[in-house]
This record gives C-alpha cells, sequence and structure tokens, in this order.
C-alpha cells in the first residue's frame, strides 16, 4: 500500500473521521484529505467548489473508504476564468507531482459543475470522470435572477453578454471537448431526466421547478433541469444503492442505463 507523503510544513486536522493536510496555494486556501488505507495507485477526487456542502449526498466519505483521497483548493474568486482554471492546473500538477494520479475525478455541484466543465473542457487529458449534481452549465444565462452571477463572470472573463453567449469560454459552447475526450460525465441523481422541459423558455431552456443547470439555489434530489443540462451527454447509473460519487468513481456499481454501458475506472486513469 503506497501513501503520500505530505509537506512537513503542511497543516493537519480531522474531516470526518479522516486525516486533512491543508497549506497556502499561491494565496488560495488548498487541502487534501487522506484516506486511511489507500488504494495504492494515486486514485483521487476533486471538489471544485463549496467542498463542504452536501459530503454526504455526493458520495465523499464513501470514496475516502474505498481508497481515494481527495481534494479541493478554493478559485471561486475567478469563477472560472482563464486565470482560474490556470491556477487549479498547477494545483493538479503540485498534486500529481506527490504521486497522485494524473487524472482527477471531478464532482461538481452548482457552481462547481460550471467549474468541472471549464476544467475538463481546457485540460480534457487531465479529467477521469465528472459527476455533475444540480450543474449551473451557462456562463451566459440571461434570466434576472442569475444577474448578479452573469456580473461576476462577465467581470472576470472581461467579456460583453454577446460576446460571452458565443464564446468557448461559456462551457455550452465547448462540450463537444469532453465528448471527444471521452469523458464521462455523470447525473447525481439516477431520477432526474435530462431532456429538454417541454415548457422551457425558448431564450434559456429554464424549467420553471427546481435548482436548473444555470441556476443557484440549495440543489434537491429531485432537481429541477434547465435545456443546457439537457444538452450534456449525461450517463445515469441504472441501479444505485449507495448515493452519490461513490457509485460511480468507486466502480461499486457498474450496471449503467441507455446506450452508455461502463465500469467505472477505479485508479483515475
Amino acid at each position: 500500500m503506497r501513501r503520500i507523503v505530505f509537506p512537513e510544513s503542511w497543516t493537519t486536522d480531522v474531516w470526518y473521521g479522516f486525516t486533512r493536510h491543508s497549506f497556502d496555494f499561491e494565496g488560495c486556501k488548498a487541502w487534501v484529505v487522506e484516506p486511511e488505507f489507500p488504494a495504492g495507485d494515486g486514485r483521487w477526487s476533486w471538489c471544485t467548489v463549496w467542498p463542504e456542502s452536501f459530503v454526504k449526498r455526493v458520495g465523499t466519505l464513501e470514496l475516502l473508504e474505498h481508497g481515494f483521497y481527495h481534494a479541493h483548493v478554493d478559485a471561486f474568486q475567478f469563477r472560472a476564468s482563464p486565470e482560474g482554471i490556470a491556477l487549479m492546473g498547477r494545483f493538479q500538477e503540485l498534486l500529481v507531482n506527490l504521486g497522485l494520479s494524473p487524472k482527477a475525478n471531478l464532482i461538481g455541484m452548482s457552481w462547481g459543475g460550471f467549474f468541472s466543465l471549464r476544467y475538463a473542457e481546457t485540460f480534457p487529458d487531465r479529467v477521469c470522470a465528472i459527476y455533475l449534481d444540480a450543474p449551473v452549465c451557462n456562463a451566459a444565462d440571461p434570466e434576472p435572477n442569475a444577474a448578479k452571477r452573469l456580473a461576476t463572470i462577465l467581470e472576470n472573463y472581461h467579456l460583453s453578454f454577446e460576446e460571452m453567449a458565443k464564446s468557448k469560454l461559456n462551457p455550452l459552447n465547448n462540450v463537444g471537448t469532453i465528448v471527444e475526450a471521452g469523458i464521462p460525465l455523470f447525473d447525481g441523481d439516477p431520477r432526474d431526466q435530462f431532456r429538454p422541459p417541454r415548457k422551457a423558455d425558448p431564450r434559456t431552456g429554464r424549467h420553471h421547478q427546481g435548482h436548473p443547470a444555470g441556476g443557484l439555489g440549495p440543489p434537491s434530489p429531485r432537481a429541477g433541469r434547465a435545456e443546457g443540462a439537457a444538452r450534456l451527454p449525461l450517463r445515469r447509473p441504472g441501479t444505485v444503492t449507495k448515493g452519490g460519487a461513490a457509485g460511480v468513481f468507486g466502480g461499486t456499481f457498474s450496471l449503467f442505463s441507455g446506450e452508455f454501458p461502463c465500469n467505472f475506472p477505479q485508479n483515475g486513469v
């Protein structure tokens, strides 16, 4: 069993019963949680945003129990802009140099989905798979309740709304990169239906219920979806007895519905 040796300058504490190693990365808070019994191949998951929220729901603890390391760097201030994505890339390089797998399994809830898609579209060769749960998908959402988010995105990207609507920096406009790379995208709830709502707004594809892909708010297990999410090539587990990313990243469940049968790689490579 190979165990990663972390720098002595990093501080440690206990996170849900596991040892967490925290440090400053280019001015951003960062940490890596160590499994009690590492799988030995450096497999790891990466929660891109809000790693303290819905920990049990997304299956992080089960992943740790399966020998995965779990990491996070707080780059939210950059809103997944090219500058922020570059920082995340350097963060991954650091972890790989320490001994983690060259490919990460990304966990993206809401804003985290936006970050995960942006990262995978920029560095498709560094991502094994993506677990999405009520993801923000549209960087150019014109809805009034998305105005604050839209303003922060445009400010960080130095683009106008019209430019962002057409830009490859908008995840919806560049998902083909993920498809071509063969990166699996998994839905966080097997009951959700990923197809355009019949009464969706023709401008945004927004549905009136739940937590749409372009919106914010508390995600729910029966989250509503916008057309943006429907346009992503998502796979839904056919049989799931334990929730979250553990069911797909951990290889615990290998039966998937539809035309995407998949036995998920466990080592993140």
